[in-house]
């Protein structure tokens, strides 16, 4: 049994997405800074689903779900979750402004969604 949804790029994604909806409601980020690290975060996730539709000849299936969960959890993953959720708690404890939260999260989530099917089409 395979659960797509506990894919890195999802995942990654979708808490990106939760924070700043969570950021423009409570009046820690603009309009702006919420359009441009949605855009980033779709844009970035729908291009590396291409990337691994069009250049991914073998799919991992995994049979546990244990298997899965334990398979997202690799040091870049970790990383990137990390810092997404670090530089999140300074912006919202306003320890950093709006602008280095976007420019962070941005960074990370579009980097990261791209370039992990970058890295699996060119094995």
């Amino acid at each position: 049994m395979d659960i797509k949804y506990l894919s890195r790029k999802f995942v990654l994604s979708m808490i990106l997405g939760i924070i700043a909806t969570i950021f423009i409601v409570t009046g820690r980020i603009t309009e702006s800074q919420f359009g441009i690290v949605i855009m980033a975060t779709v844009i970035s996730y729908i291009v590396s689903k291409t990337i691994d539709k069009k250049f991914s000849d073998a799919k991992t299936t995994y049979t546990k779900i244990i298997d899965r969960i334990e398979s997202l959890f690799s040091r870049e993953f970790i990383v990137s979750l990390v810092t997404v959720i670090g530089i999140s708690y300074l912006c919202y404890a306003k320890y950093i402004g709006s602008d280095l939260w976007m420019q962070v999260v941005f960074a990370v989530g579009s980097v990261y969604n791209i370039f992990n099917s970058v890295e699996k089409a060119g094995n």
